[in-house]
Order: structure tokens, then C-alpha cells, then sequence
């Protein structure tokens, strides 16, 4: 039975006022959502069953992995807020909160470029998958792209429409580019004609906060401070799917290689699986309360790597969701941002808040 039926006939009775009826319908609507919870917790612990269960039947061993910190790259004189790969591997772009975007050498571990930003307040970077231009972004609501080379820089374009910060940009290829801010929507614009905007993704209730792209180009993951992940398909301004299981804002997200899964990083302390094809949640991950700041898939999608606010930064087996099978230190501050060497998967790189004097990349591989 339809379980607001007894509450409409009383009120079609004249039984009860127009009060009583906000009060018993706010009731059962407290009730309900109780029972949705409830439900949740149940299939929490069958969905993670049945993943497990499936590994099994496919012969993948759980495993571990052990990485060693092979580099550590100093210069930041701010909290380091995003780093990315270029597309070679071989270079690794960091913007930090002392106004610096700074290109490095991951192998050798020096500095090739060094550009001083006009806004000290910025949030983003991004390595354009040409290797000669790279992006960043703020709290001036815009995205400026360099173009790099001869160790010089300039800025050659800057990307205005969005009405707040920059929370993260990020290149489909060499000819679009991806926006997230905190007015609530994604931008995706054409800079191989005039920098135009492409399409506008509009469908959050808060600030976007992350996004991740497939590599096939044509769809992308968005997370936010309401709470929610949605998958988005560019050709509509619509978002497919809303995946609405985390308890608070959604700071990270990445999709696992071959583009079937995702990852979600949040504020309450949970990492989780979505399966895009089924729409549907797989797993969780929960080690520490500290909020997830930032997330990363392995190349093989078998392991991915979860930041904390902690300074800590788990390894988990995808499908293992009981413990972590390494933890990586040596971070100071939050774990802000991380990400695979694109290539070979044969790196991490992670950022860190640092200290009042100090910040650091790390770059770690077996």
C-alpha cells in the first residue's frame, strides 16, 4: 500500500488540519528516509561481497604492492593545490598558492619552466597532451593557457565565462579543453576555434570541486559539494547519472582505465566504486575519518590511491576493500593532489600543503 494513503484519506475526511498534515507527512518522510539508509548499510556489505566473489571466479589474485619515494621535488613557497603528467611522462606541471605554475624534469628532478601567475589565489593546472601548453586557474574565475618553449613562456589565451573560482581544468586534447567552477558548472571549450564555449553542463546544486575525463573523449565524471558525482555525456548539456550514495562534498574523483569505473573521494572519510555501465555503486573504502582530498587509479585499474587530510595517502587493492595494502608518508599537510605517470603507469606523483616554509611533490614508483 501506497504508505501516505491513510494520512490523504483523513485529510479528504476533514479529520485533519493543514498543520497536522505538515507534521505527519514531515514524519513519514523522516521515516522513510531512515529505511532508505537502512537498506543502504544491508546491500553495502552484498555489493562488496559480490565483488570480491567475482575477482575469485576470475582468478585475480588480491596482491600487494610496495612503492619507494624516488624523487622529491622542492620549490613551492605555498600550498601546492594540483599537479598533472604531461602525456610523455616525462614532465610534471605543479601550481601552488606562492603565485609559481613550475614545470619539472620528473627524472631528473630540476625546474624547466618557472611562470609567475597574475593571481597568487590559484587552484589548477593542466598539461595540454601537445606538450607545449599548459593551463591553470583560480580564484579569478578565469583559465589561462601558456604556451611553452625556449624557456620562455607567455600567456596565449584566457578563457572568461565562468561567474566563480576555477576549482579544475583539464585538456580532452590539444583542441578542448574542460573547466570546473564554483558557479556550479562545466564548461567545455573549442580552442582551435577562437576559444569559443562548446557546451555548458549545468546540474549541480554547489560548487563542482573535481573532474575526471574518459580517454575515449567523449565523457567525463563531476564531483561536488552537494554531495553527488554525475557522469555527463558532451554531446548534451544533461548529465546522464547522479550518484548520490556519499554523505558530503565529493573533493576528487578519477575513472579507471578501459573507462568502465570510477572512484569518488570525500569529505566523510569514504572512497567509492561506481560501475558506469551498470550505474550503480561496487564498493567502499573507509580506513580513516579524515576527509579524501584527492584519488588515482593505477594504469591497470588493480590498485588506485587515496589522499587524505591527514598527510596520509592509502594504497588499495580495488578489490579488497577491508584494509589498505601500503600507506605512503612522508607527506606534510594534506594530501592535495596526485596523479600516474600517463605512458608506462610506472610513477605517482603526490602534493602536498607542506608547512609555513615549505611544500613538496613526491614521486614514487616499486
Amino acid at each position: 500500500q501506497f504508505p501516505l494513503q491513510p494520512i490523504l484519506n483523513r485529510l479528504q475526511s476533514a479529520e485533519m488540519s493543514e498543520q497536522e498534515l505538515k507534521e505527519e507527512l514531515a514524519a513519514e518522510v523522516d521515516r522513510l528516509l531512515k529505511q532508505i539508509s537502512e537498506l543502504k548499510v544491508q546491500n553495502e556489505s552484498k555489493e562488496e561481497a559480490i565483488l570480491v566473489s567475482a575477482a575469485k571466479k576470475a582468478g585475480v589474485s588480491y596482491g600487494s604492492v610496495s612503492l619507494k619515494q624516488r624523487k622529491a621535488l622542492t620549490g613551492h613557497h605555498g600550498k601546492i593545490y594540483a599537479m598533472q603528467w604531461s602525456a610523455t611522462g616525462r614532465n610534471i606541471v605543479s601550481a601552488a598558492q606562492d603565485g609559481k605554475l613550475i614545470i619539472w624534469s620528473a627524472f631528473f628532478g630540476h625546474k624547466l619552466y618557472v611562470i609567475t601567475l597574475n593571481s597568487t589565489w590559484v587552484m589548477t593546472c593542466g598539461y595540454c597532451p601537445d606538450g607545449e601548453h599548459v593551463a591553470s586557474g583560480g580564484l579569478d574565475n578565469n583559465c589561462t593557457l601558456y604556451a611553452l618553449g625556449d624557456q620562455k613562456t607567455h600567456a596565449s589565451a584566457v578563457l572568461r565565462c565562468h561567474d566563480g573560482y576555477l576549482s579544475q581544468c583539464k585538456f580532452f586534447d590539444k583542441d578542448r579543453i574542460l573547466t570546473a567552477s564554483g558557479d556550479k558548472t562545466c564548461i567545455l571549450w573549442n580552442l582551435k576555434d577562437g576559444n569559443k564555449v562548446a557546451q555548458k553542463f549545468v546540474g549541480h546544486t554547489s560548487d563542482v570541486t573535481a573532474i575526471a575525463l574518459d580517454t575515449a573523449g567523449s565523457t567525463f565524471i563531476s564531483g561536488s559539494g552537494d554531495s553527488t558525482a554525475k557522469l555527463w555525456d558532451i554531446r548534451t548539456s544533461s548529465a546522464v547519472m547522479t550518484f548520490r550514495e556519499h554523505k558530503r562534498d565529493v573533493n576528487a574523483v578519477d575513472i579507471m582505465p578501459g573507462g568502465n569505473c570510477f572512484i569518488t573521494g570525500s569529505e566523510d572519510g569514504f572512497t567509492r566504486l561506481f560501475d558506469m555501465r551498470a550505474m550503480r555503486e561496487l564498493a567502499s573504502y573507509y580506513v580513516e575519518e579524515s576527509p579524501v582530498t584527492s584519488v588515482a587509479f593505477a594504469t591497470s585499474g588493480r590498485f588506485f590511491f587515496a589522499g587524505h587530510d591527514s598527510a596520509n595517502c592509502h594504497v588499495w587493492n580495488t578489490v579488497d576493500s577491508e584494509t589498505p595494502v601500503d600507506k605512503l608518508g612522508g607527506h606534510i599537510g594534506r594530501v592535495s593532489c596526485m596523479g600516474v605517470e600517463p605512458d608506462e603507469g610506472d610513477a605517482l606523483c603526490t602534493g602536498d600543503w607542506g608547512n609555513e616554509w615549505e611544500s613538496k611533490l613526491q614521486v614514487w614508483s616499486a
